[in-house]
């Protein structure tokens, strides 16, 4: 089995972060578009079964995987 150092553990938590926030904005880049070209503000509602739920659901997976995985902050408690 491979070991993980903290340092990986930070780089994979940095890594789903951006990921992250790359899917939660796609769904207002393409909000912006639509209402760009509808003339009036869009904004997607997430409905049982829409994309729009999948991509809330998965931004939240892997904020929380990201949140576990992230190494815990160093304290001066813990360093003596």
């Amino acid at each position: 089995m491979i070991e993980i150092t903290i340092a990986d553990r930070a780089q994979i938590a940095e890594i789903l972060e951006r990921r992250a926030n790359e899917v939660a904005s796609f769904k207002s880049d393409m909000e912006e578009k639509v209402s760009d070209k509808a003339g009036t503000k869009i904004q997607f509602y997430a409905f049982p079964g829409s994309v729009e739920l999948a991509i809330a659901r998965e931004v939240l997976r892997l904020r929380r995987l990201a949140d576990k995985i992230k190494p815990r902050e160093i304290s001066e408690e813990d360093e003596s």
